[in-house]
């Protein structure tokens, strides 16, 4: 048997966005192969930067995924 190398992504969405990013992930690594992975989705309760104890989505919100400041996207699948 082959092992397949795994790799663990997390994400924070806004709700409104769930199935949209859920079709993106799919879309892009589907095989149809045994591995291909799985999606768990659950909701977060709060968010808080420990620099400043800034919480909720609006420092967190970069083009509707929640990212550390000055993060960016590099990867062209990435959800527009």
């Amino acid at each position: 048997m082959d092992f397949l190398h795994k790799l663990k992504l997390e994400m924070v969405v806004p709700s409104a966005r769930k199935d949209e990013v859920i079709r993106a992930i799919v879309e892009a690594v589907r095989t149809g192969a045994i591995g291909d992975g799985k999606i768990f989705v659950s909701e977060v309760e709060e968010a808080i930067r420990i620099r400043d104890d800034t919480r909720g989505e609006r420092p967190y919100s970069r083009g509707g995924l929640w990212l550390p400041e000055g993060s960016q996207i590099d990867n062209p699948l990435a959800i527009r």
